[in-house]
């Protein structure tokens, strides 16, 4: 390879890694706006489990109350 054209290729290879770290930073940018409202989602509703065995666990022996045997 003539380094002229060895040059050319470094110049591309250069604009491809420029491109994958941008495309790369976008993915992670739309991962972020869909992952942190899942996890929220998540923690609520184990906390609501957690406060709802709490509250049926004070209850003893009227668990049969709501059809757990």
């Amino acid at each position: 390879m003539k380094k002229k054209d060895a040059g050319r290729f470094c110049c591309k290879m250069d604009r491809r890694k420029q491109k994958m770290m941008e495309d790369r930073k976008e993915f992670q940018k739309e991962l972020l706006q869909i992952a942190v409202p899942v996890t929220l989602q998540c923690v609520m509703q184990s906390s609501f489990s957690v406060a709802d065995q709490i509250m049926t666990g004070k209850l003893g022996s009227n668990i049969n109350f709501f059809g757990i045997s």
